[in-house]
């Protein structure tokens, strides 16, 4: 849930979008 997390595209879907 991390912004830096957002940069990567397996955790990218656990991103906040």
């Amino acid at each position: 849930t991390a912004p830096y997390l957002c940069t990567r595209e397996d955790i990218v879907l656990r991103c906040p979008s």
